[in-house]
């Protein structure tokens, strides 16, 4: 896995010096998100996430976490979600069901459980506020902590070209975030480099991320898949006894 975000970093690299992209500000990137989430959102559809978990250098995962979404604008989410980890499953398959601000959950087999809840299940796609956005070249960095203590996050924001995600031509746009934390007790890097590829109509494809941690052996990457071939797809709510 560290190698294969050295190739993800050297890929971005290799790509800026032929041509082939341009960096992006903070702002039109955020605004380009927003906009293929916002489409995305709209139609029926399908986002299967899949979350790893590495030890450093090995090939396999050691945890394994797969959630299925299934969406139905404008108010109705049926999620199916399950990890592993070490090859055994960590408890049992959770459920829901949502319909407008009603909730519906269950573990394995178990009777569901109703709750109201103060919001949808469907994803906000609303922008940062507008202090948050860099207006600049496309890398920004930030402060916290006490006198012992700095965080310093830079990322930088580039759209790379078009590439095939199966029959479809998409967009790939690239956010690299580095965070660095001076501390004398426990300094740490915490790199991600995050892909998307939109389809040149405006619809959210795919998207990666793979993060990696300076103080720990371990490196997560997270895989989201969109389907939109789902005329036939319905949400209802379950029987409750």
């Amino acid at each position: 896995m560290k190698k294969l975000l050295l190739i993800t970093l050297l890929f971005i690299v290799s790509t800026v010096a032929s041509g082939q992209s341009r960096t992006l500000t903070e702002a039109e990137f955020f605004e380009i998100r927003a906009k293929s989430c916002e489409k995305t959102k709209a139609v029926a559809h399908i986002q299967t996430e899949t979350i790893e978990k590495f030890e450093m250098e090995s090939k396999s995962p050691y945890y394994v976490y797969v959630s299925i979404r299934r969406y139905l604008p404008t108010d109705r989410v049926w999620t199916t979600a399950s990890a592993q980890k070490g090859g055994s499953k960590t408890a049992e398959p959770f459920e829901e069901i949502r319909i407008g601000n009603t909730s519906y959950t269950r573990k394995g087999t178990a009777a569901w459980k109703v709750q109201e809840l103060g919001f949808s299940g469907l994803y906000l796609c609303s922008l940062p506020k507008s202090r948050d956005i860099g207006q600049g070249s496309g890398i920004g960095s930030g402060n916290s902590g006490g006198n012992r203590s700095r965080t310093t996050i830079e990322n930088q924001y580039m759209f790379v070209g078009q590439e095939k995600i199966g029959a479809k031509t998409a967009n790939l746009y690239v956010r690299v975030e580095k965070s660095t934390v001076t501390d004398p007790d426990f300094p740490s890097v915490t790199t991600k480099v995050a892909q998307y590829w939109i389809s040149t109509d405006g619809f959210l494809l795919e998207t990666t991320s793979t993060t990696r941690y300076s103080n720990a052996r371990h490196v997560e990457r997270e895989v989201r898949e969109y389907d939109y071939d789902q005329k036939d797809l319905k949400i209802e709510a379950p029987a409750i006894k």
